[in-house]
């Protein structure tokens, strides 16, 4: 469509200015102060555009469950116009780049589009973990709130009517990967109507977070409560190592889960 050709147009514009930045900074064309200007962009301004650029395709790939697009982005943030790790990591740890204090990894979760396969969403949540770095970046990323205190583990629990059916088997398996790689299954968040924090649980936010009171029953999935119920009583990873154990076929079995399975946090606990 010409909306698709424009925003492929721009998109390219928008790297090749980047790249035309990266190029002024690495020859040190306009000093310390940035003074060098190319199509009336100063040298910052365009790397500021190339950044933004990134995140709003990252963004939009996380949202869709798009995982060629997640590392698409992912990768330009390290390899393109100035990108760097400690660039990613900014990005993955929502420094500023996502609303409210999301980041990519809670949007991910939020809305769980493009299936439970090796190029969907979960395959996304996996990338995403993989991308922070180390473990202790990635216990960090499963771990931010945003400006209502809610994780990702509190995105993924809640039940909406714009989330596909079809994920409601598999949250399960996302939350298992989220309690092996360290989140807070007792941690509170949210706010009530007149903006008093009301710290509801990752738990009983999927017990009562819905839009529509039949999708509660529709959608709600007895594994993940079990999970959750255990995680607050014993830690996330080994409720997860426990259910295993004792229930296997709970995890092994749903969908999704030879996409996550060979995740270096599940095998340790495995």
């Amino acid at each position: 469509t010409h909306a698709h050709a424009r925003a492929d147009r721009g998109a390219r514009q928008v790297h090749a200015l980047g790249q035309c930045a990266a190029s002024l900074r690495m020859a040190g064309a306009g000093g310390a102060g940035g003074g060098a200007v190319v199509a009336g962009w100063t040298a910052e301004q365009l790397l500021q555009r190339w950044r933004r650029d990134v995140c709003g395709r990252l963004r939009t790939a996380c949202r869709r469950g798009q995982l060629a697009g997640v590392d698409a982005a992912v990768d330009e943030l390290v390899d393109g116009a100035r990108g760097t790790p400690a660039l990613r990591r900014d990005v993955l740890l929502g420094a500023g780049d996502w609303g409210g204090g999301a980041t990519p990894l809670y949007v991910a979760c939020f809305c769980r589009e493009g299936g439970e396969g090796g190029a969907g969403w979960l395959a996304v949540v996996r990338r995403l973990i993989e991308a922070a770095g180390d473990d202790d970046a990635a216990v960090t990323m499963v771990r931010l709130a945003d400006e209502d205190g809610y994780t990702a583990l509190h995105s993924l629990c809640g039940v909406y009517d714009s989330v596909p059916a079809s994920s409601a088997a598999s949250v399960v398996v996302a939350a298992a990967v989220l309690l092996a790689y360290g989140a807070d299954a007792t941690a509170g968040g949210g706010y009530d109507d007149y903006g008093d924090p009301i710290m509801a649980t990752p738990r009983s936010r999927h017990l009562t977070r819905t839009d529509d009171a039949s999708l509660c029953r529709d959608r709600r999935s007895p594994a993940l409560l079990s999970l959750l119920e255990l995680a607050e009583r014993v830690g996330g990873r080994e409720a997860v190592r426990r259910t295993l154990v004792d229930t296997p076929e709970s995890l092994t079995g749903a969908p999704g889960w030879d996409v996550v399975k060979s995740m270096p946090a599940l095998r340790a606990i495995a």
